[in-house]
């Protein structure tokens, strides 16, 4: 009975640790994409450089994908990227 117990609670702790990290990670790069939006704004106000917009919407795409492997909800770069920032992005490809 004391082993089950004990392997019981392992079990919960795993499941706490995994949460955590899981939690950790999805912040982490949600933070990430919105610094990379943030990016991409200032580049669009300020010299809107072709090459620049290419490498954002490159990092977000990978950042993005990584945030899904984490997050049970999986987002695209068109439900997160403003609407205003859109055009920019899609006629950098």
């Amino acid at each position: 009975n004391t082993l089950k117990s004990l392997v019981s609670k392992e079990k919960e702790v795993n499941e706490k640790i995994n949460d955590l990290i899981t939690n950790s990670m999805t912040n982490y790069y949600f933070e990430q994409i919105g610094d990379e939006i943030l990016t991409l704004r200032k580049e669009i106000n300020g010299s809107c450089r072709h090459t620049k917009i290419t490498e954002c919407k490159m990092k977000m795409d990978e950042l993005i994908k990584a945030y899904n492997v984490y997050s049970e909800k999986k987002i695209t770069l068109t439900e997160i990227l403003p609407d205003e920032l859109k055009s920019f992005v899609e006629n950098s490809e």
